[in-house]
């Protein structure tokens, strides 16, 4: 009697083991599944990531380009768009209007200037050196965007 109990006890473990390494197998195999499913979905909004950067960029470059190179500094958002290529609304996603555009192109264009100004000032060259790097670097930037100047002392002047 003893032994059929100890038996019976012996084979439900079993059942029960067998049962639980067959869970267990496919909790794996689920959760590898799943983590492969994962690992595909942040490599594909990574990719999505840097394909929205160079977007927002392209955007950016394009709004500064017209803004400060051809000094069209009421371009419409569909001109913009026009010149970089892309939709209209990609530019209201990005940026949410084409004054909070022109601002941050406007920032970022003062904060590399002064940068550039900073580096120089701040380099271990001579000051006749500091100051013709200084020269070069204005006449540069007024070649590439030459009515950026011409926005800034009329800025400056409305106050």
């Amino acid at each position: 009697m003893i032994l059929r109990i100890i038996h019976s006890k012996t084979v439900s473990v079993k059942k029960s083991l067998k049962i639980n390494l067959t869970f267990l197998s496919n909790k794996f195999v689920h959760t590898f599944a799943l983590t492969k499913l994962l690992n595909n979905l942040v490599k594909q909004k990574m990719a999505t990531t840097k394909k929205d950067d160079a977007t927002e960029e392209l955007i950016k470059n394009t709004a500064k380009r017209l803004f400060f190179g051809e000094g069209k500094f009421n371009a419409t958002t569909q001109e913009i768009a026009d010149a970089a290529g892309v939709n209209r609304t990609l530019i209201n996603y990005y940026f949410r209007s084409r004054d909070k555009l022109f601002e941050l192109v406007f920032t970022d264009a003062q904060e590399r200037e002064q940068e550039r100004t900073e580096s120089i000032i701040f380099s271990e060259l001579p000051f006749k050196a500091k100051i013709a790097e200084f020269i070069d670097d204005t006449f540069e930037m007024a070649k590439e965007y030459p009515y950026m100047e011409m926005y800034l002392v009329t800025q400056f002047n409305q106050g």
